[in-house]
């Protein structure tokens, strides 16, 4: 009989304690098992950590980290994902809300490839929100990526140093253009119903990370792009049109 494959939710946090607790009840909410909550906190001199405890109390599988210096928004995530243990990690925003089939609607998904998203909703207001639906060819994954917060990707895959680029280019741009180019035989499939509200408001992360300059972007993408061209498997695809 097929084992059902575990999941592992990865959340970091900082300073977020406005919207914490309803992001933590829809992730409690999910109609599919969690196996593991690993919540990695940056530093926070809010009520963030306490709220997390509250919570601990009574999610037996949640594990909460404090970070003895601030990491930033990269390594905040990246080795926060280095400790799951379950077979699929989804990555978690501190200020979302999740769909409570998320989950379920992913892992049903995902098949062979190493993340599997979904369109979201993104707005100030969850009424008023409009839908976003990123694409995942290779222009797309050169100049825009994909979000982490609606990610769910093989641990195999995510946990992989070559998965993670530097700080100089955001966790989740890295992974979907790794994952592009390590496919085997697929990179990444797209759910197209939105599972997630990005919540947009002032105090978002990433508007503070300090990573967002396009131009810093773009070249490091490149970078990239160069250094996987020599490997067999994107020769293949380039020479195919995939």
């Amino acid at each position: 009989m097929k084992e059902t494959p575990t999941i592992a939710v990865v959340m970091c946090t900082y300073n977020g304690e406005r919207f914490l607790r309803e992001q933590m009840d829809s992730i409690l909410a999910q109609t599919y098992p969690i196996a593991e909550i690993i919540v990695q906190d940056d530093g926070s001199t809010d009520n963030t950590v306490n709220i997390l405890r509250q919570y601990a109390e009574r999610v037996p599988q949640m594990q909460i980290h404090v970070n003895e210096k601030n990491l930033g928004f990269n390594r905040n995530f990246h080795t926060a994902c280095l400790r799951a243990t379950a077979d699929y990690i989804a990555i978690s925003d501190q200020d979302d809300v999740w769909m409570p089939n998320k989950l379920e609607r992913q892992i049903e998904a995902i098949g062979p490839c190493n993340i599997c998203y979904s369109t979201h909703l993104r707005g100030r207001d969850r009424t008023t929100a409009h839908t976003v639906a990123p694409r995942c060819n290779l222009e797309a994954m050169l100049f825009t990526g994909i979000a982490g917060h609606t990610m769910i990707a093989r641990r195999d895959f995510i946990q992989r140093p070559e998965s993670w680029t530097n700080d100089r280019i955001v966790y989740d741009w890295s992974l979907a253009l790794n994952a592009y180019f390590f496919r085997q035989p697929n990179a990444i499939v797209r759910v197209d119903e939105p599972l997630n509200w990005h919540r947009s408001h002032d105090g978002a992360a990433a508007k503070h990370c300090g990573v967002w300059r396009a131009e810093t972007h773009h070249m490091a993408t490149l970078r990239v792009w160069s250094a996987q061209l020599s490997r067999p498997a994107a020769q293949t695809q380039l020479a195919s049109g995939i």
